[in-house]
């Protein structure tokens, strides 16, 4: 009886074996197909970073550092005062500028006053000539009856010649002062080339003094800021103010995830600091050169040792902020997911289609 039984559920137990592999394989057939199919559709990544602008702050002018305006990580507005220079070598600048624009104007002024008495000069020498010519005409009409003698004459001619003398020099002595004028005796004191060079010197000095004062050119928070007393130099960075409102993400991703990612695509960004927080964004850009060739030492790919690497192409993502969500910070890690759109089932369908299983337009 008992083997009876035996031998009546083992066949049965054989079926439901070879239903569960089939069903098993079935299965695993799908699952395969499946992640074929949908599985190149998203392209992620954790190589990403949230990037903000940050813009190094320079003074113009160099000096120590005399009055800090502002607190490391505070938020400031654009156009606020982040530190002042000592301003007391650019405040005697500008005295000694403003000395020497009145002595420009002085010197102008004294130009206009020797120009007229060259000229009052130059008319005196003029009526002089007049007068020696006309007397060397009378003593040479004299001499001539007999009625003056030769020294007469002579002395006549040497005072014409004296006359011609004094205006040829009173006319270059009026030149030169006319030249100094900018050739019109008649200009006025601020239009006069040496007032403008002091009062360009002038402002030039104003313009320093103001620039003792160092204003952030952007909204954002202060970062590294500068200790009372240090020196700053011109063009050279001081501090940094960090973009908190508009920071993006960079990610890296592989040369070989790049064939369908678009811009205008969405993303889902996953920051390492925030587990329960969940960013959406969009492909804004897609970088036109790897990150190996902005470094320091490109690679010589031309030598003779050779090793292929795959490269990496930075995307910038934009991200669509909403109200709540924690504040992004300059440098934290990320994990991004972009949604292509574009699965291989395209390419199934279109085999469908070259076998006839599927109209052609749909496979597209």
């Amino acid at each position: 009886m008992s083997e009876q039984s035996e031998s009546a559920v083992s066949p049965q137990r054989q079926r439901v074996r070879r239903i569960l592999f089939v069903a098993g394989f079935a299965v695993a057939i799908a699952a395969v197909l499946y992640v074929y199919i949908f599985g190149g559709r998203y392209v992620s990544t954790d190589n990403a970073y949230v990037k903000a602008n940050m813009v190094n702050v320079s003074a113009d002018v160099d000096g120590k550092v005399a009055e800090i305006d502002v607190s490391e990580n505070q938020h400031v507005k654009a156009g606020d005062v982040l530190f002042r220079i000592d301003p007391a070598p650019y405040q005697v600048a500008v005295q000694q500028a403003e000395a020497a624009l009145l002595q420009a104007s002085a010197q102008v002024e004294s130009l206009k006053a020797t120009y007229a008495q060259k000229q009052a000069a130059l008319w005196s020498a003029q009526a002089d000539l007049t007068f020696r010519e006309t007397d060397y005409r009378r003593a040479k009409a004299l001499q001539a009856v007999g009625a003056s003698s030769k020294s007469t004459l002579d002395a006549a001619r040497n005072a014409l010649d004296v006359a011609r003398s004094d205006i040829n020099a009173a006319r270059h002595e009026v030149g030169e002062v006319r030249a100094q004028l900018g050739g019109d005796p008649e200009i006025a004191t601020k239009d006069h080339p040496t007032y403008k060079a002091a009062l360009a010197t002038l402002d030039k000095a104003r313009l320093d003094l103001a620039r003792t004062a160092v204003h952030t050119p952007i909204d954002g928070v202060a970062s590294k800021v500068p200790d009372v007393g240090g020196y700053v130099l011109p063009g050279l960075p001081v501090m940094s103010v960090v973009d908190a409102e508009s920071p993006w993400v960079e990610a890296n991703l592989k040369e070989s995830q790049l064939e369908r990612v678009r811009p205008g695509q969405k993303v889902e960004i996953d920051v390492d600091a925030y587990s329960h927080t969940r960013w959406q964004g969009v492909v804004d850009s897609i970088g036109q050169a790897t990150g190996a060739e902005f470094s320091l030492l490109p690679p010589q790919n031309a030598s003779g040792n050779w090793v292929k690497v795959v490269q990496r192409v930075p995307v910038r993502i934009r991200i669509d902020h909403q109200n709540g969500e924690p504040p992004l910070r300059s440098g934290m890690s990320a994990d991004i997911s972009i949604d292509t759109g574009a699965a291989r089932a395209r390419g199934v369908h279109r085999m469908l289609s070259w076998i006839g299983l599927e109209d052609a337009q749909a496979a597209e």
